[in-house]
């Protein structure tokens, strides 16, 4: 029997915009568009000088609303989520927050 041939080794040519990878119409758009939008200043006043960076509210509203859209309400999937699907990167502007920071109440 003859199989498809692969091409497991081959290098990908992927865009350089991560954007450009997903579909204009993708309701991923409509989430970031709809945060963005959002006034974050009270944030910045309790974060202004507490230890360790902190990610911005921005992207953690970002996951967080795409994934209630998704109906994915685990912060373990989310936080996988931002490591594995491209939509999810793009909203999470590439970075991946643990589980416990999209749980903690603090």
């Amino acid at each position: 029997m003859v199989y498809k041939q692969t091409q497991k080794n081959q290098n990908w040519l992927l865009p350089l915009n991560i954007k450009e990878m997903i579909s204009a119409d993708h309701i991923c758009f409509l989430v970031e568009n709809f945060v963005e939008e959002l006034n974050y200043s009270k944030f910045d006043m309790i974060y202004a000088s507490a230890g360790n960076p902190a990610y911005h509210p921005r992207i953690l509203m970002k996951i967080l609303v795409r994934g209630m859209l998704s109906k994915v309400r685990s912060s373990r999937r989310l936080a996988q989520s931002t490591r594995e699907n491209i939509v999810m990167m793009y909203l999470a502007e590439k970075v991946s927050p643990d589980f416990r920071t999209m749980t903690d109440e603090t």
